[in-house]
């Protein structure tokens, strides 16, 4: 029988009232109060939407899996930098999360080789893990629109370990080689159901036998919200979207589980996000 998940938690360093904001205006004239207890999440969540909105489009319901760059604190949700006629993107959000995630993945991931990160966004992830685990391979992939953002991340930082980014879609073609880790940072609720599934369908074509599969991001728990601000986001995300929404853990375990996947660890995270292990069986 497989064995039962671990249920953590990681404490949020930077206290309980973190981002507590009573209101919060976004783009398209989209105003949500939050002035329940505990929605400090919620700021954060839209303005990665929104910023994602501001700067691309969904086509077909096929969506952007790097739509996710965040901050509520300034003029500008997602700031970024004109080099060689490229913008490169920068997340805070990325800058928020990438400690916490890190400690999750240096326990479950000390002794992979070569990890996929499906949906990379800006980079900024894939240069601070490589950076931290130099021994994993960190191959980065993302739709052609978001590898030029992507490449100059990776040759500033002029890693070792990360080799030219891919261009993957979930619903199109997927890399020959294998990999013994795959990763992903809030790319579930961003996709369409289809998506979600076509993604876990692709895993044991590009996985080894004793592959590991971590997912960062808010989860439903037997059909309810963590906290209010979850509940919110997702309300938002609806609207923005009727493909978009905050997946549920069993559904996704299940998807898991037919890929060949078992769950061995739920993990709380700061901002009402989890950081959920599988193994393939």
């Amino acid at each position: 029988m497989p064995a039962r998940a671990k249920v953590t938690g990681i404490r949020d360093p930077r206290g309980p009232d973190h981002g507590r904001l009573s209101a919060l205006a976004v783009t398209a004239g989209v105003l949500l109060a939050t002035g329940v207890a505990g929605a400090g999440a919620l700021p954060h969540r839209v303005a990665d939407l929104a910023a994602a909105a501001s700067a691309r489009h969904h086509r077909h319901r096929r969506v952007l899996l790097s739509g996710r760059l965040a901050d509520a604190s300034g003029t500008r949700a997602a700031r970024q930098t004109r080099l060689s006629g490229v913008e490169k993107p920068n997340s805070p959000s990325c800058e928020r999360n990438r400690d916490p995630i890190l400690a999750v993945l240096r326990q479950h991931f000390a002794d992979r080789q070569r990890v996929l990160e499906i949906g990379s966004g800006t980079g900024q992830h894939a240069v601070y893990f490589a950076g931290a685990m130099p021994q994993l391979s960190w191959q980065c992939s993302d739709r052609a629109e978001n590898l030029p953002g992507i490449r100059l991340w990776l040759e500033e930082a002029a890693l070792p370990n990360t080799p030219e980014p891919l261009e993957l879609d979930v619903g199109g073609h997927w890399p020959a080689q294998r990999y013994d880790a795959v990763f992903s940072a809030n790319t579930l609720h961003i996709m369409a159901w289809d998506e979600v599934e076509a993604l876990f369908a692709h895993l044991p074509r590009i996985t080894t036998g004793d592959a590991q599969l971590a997912i960062y991001g808010p989860f439903n728990y037997d059909g309810r919200y963590t906290s209010d601000s979850n509940a919110a986001f997702d309300e938002w995300l609806k609207a923005r979207g009727a493909h978009m929404g905050i997946r549920d853990a069993a559904e996704v375990d299940a998807l898991a589980t037919k890929s060949g996947f078992d769950l061995i660890a739920d993990i709380a995270m700061p901002a009402n996000n989890r950081c959920r292990i599988w193994q393939r069986r």
